[in-house]
């Protein structure tokens, strides 16, 4: 059995095979104890490459962050090229929720129908002739 105390918060737990399972977070403040140092003595902590593999920090570099995506869920390192991330699934680079289209504005109201106006009075024919003629009259009368 393996007795691993987390980093983070200093709970210990036990297991009995690391095989990086979603059963192997701290229970009390979710870190991957599977990164985390083993507790018991000699053996597995030989300096060697597959060692230092399972005992580095979370992440896609350990303590180095140049080169890799922090999920803005849990803060987890991830691959550039990842587009869920390894420790919680939520999506790296979610699209941004697209602006409403303004609201057009409004028309302006239509302008009122317009009133035609009140007929001016209307003289008939008749009166236009017989009035005419009386000018023609009087200029002729006034000439001679």
């Amino acid at each position: 059995m393996t007795t691993i105390t987390c980093p983070e918060c200093g709970q210990i737990s036990a297991f009995e095979t690391m095989r990086r399972t979603a059963d192997e977070f701290c229970p009390k403040c979710d870190f991957p104890l599977f990164w985390a140092k083993s507790d018991v003595p000699g053996g597995t902590d030989d300096g060697s490459a597959a060692a230092n593999a399972r005992r580095r920090l979370p992440g896609t570099g350990g303590r180095v962050t140049v080169g890799s995506i922090i999920c803005p869920a849990c803060t987890e390192h991830n691959a550039l090229l990842a587009t869920h991330c390894s420790h919680c699934g939520a999506l790296l680079n979610p699209e941004p929720e697209p602006e409403p289209e303004p609201l057009p504005e409004p028309l302006p109201p239509p302008p009122p129908p317009r009133q035609p106006s009140p007929p001016g009075p209307v003289w008939p024919l008749w009166a236009a002739v017989a009035g005419g003629t009386v000018v023609w009259v009087l200029y002729l009368l006034l000439i001679r």
